[in-house]
């Protein structure tokens, strides 16, 4: 059996999604209540704002469940590193990782990163959540949230500490390659000098 850590893949999850969705949908039947499109008209300034609320809310409901077909990836941990979208589109190497700490108030949790070097890792367009939450908790570069994604928060702790201590582990344990024998070399100069000398001159 491989002793390898698991290896986790988040998508942005459902049920947020359907729930906006249908809430869109409501929006947009009562818009349509308050226009006077299929009832009595009420009046003037209740129907305007029932005309501007249709094609708002009809586009949040298609935005919806367009994005439904589109999940995409937010949340990767696996032997190479880690990848979470809503801070950096790089995969950041667990060698480059410099702590990690687990913070939260009340049940919403987050994972706060802090790097060896922020420099090399940027931070993305959608980045200013995860960064501000780091500053909340005064604690590393970025904060990562199992909010609105698929996946449980502690799986995604276990997972990113087996992998920290398992590249510690090789990194600390990583053999060291044997270093050649050095060259036998003669040793000269050693003794009286004038003795030698001496002893030439009489051979």
């Amino acid at each position: 059996m491989s002793d390898e850590p698991a290896r986790i893949v988040s998508k942005t999850s459902l049920r947020p999604m359907l729930l906006s969705a249908f809430g869109c949908l409501l929006a947009s039947i009562g818009c349509f209540f308050l226009s006077g499109i299929w009832f009595m008209p009420p009046a003037d300034h209740v129907a305007f704002w029932g005309f501007l609320g249709i094609p708002v809310f009809s586009s949040l409901m298609l935005l919806a469940l367009a994005s439904l077909a589109e999940r995409e990836v937010v949340l990767r941990v696996r032997p190479e590193g880690l990848y979470y979208a809503r801070y950096s589109d790089r995969l950041i190497a667990w060698e480059d990782i410099e702590a990690v700490k687990e913070c939260g108030v009340a049940q919403h949790r987050v994972l706060c990163i802090e790097l060896k070097d922020r420099r090399a890792y940027p931070a993305g367009f959608e980045a200013e959540r995860a960064v501000d939450a780091a500053r909340l908790y005064n604690f590393g570069d970025f904060a990562m949230s199992m909010r609105g994604l698929a996946g449980r928060h502690d799986r995604v702790v276990e997972a990113v500490e087996a992998h920290l201590q398992r590249r510690k582990r090789a990194t600390k344990f990583v053999p060291k390659p044997a270093e050649p024998a050095p060259t036998p070399q003669v040793r000269a100069g050693f003794g009286n000098r004038k003795r030698l000398r001496g002893l030439a001159a009489a051979v």
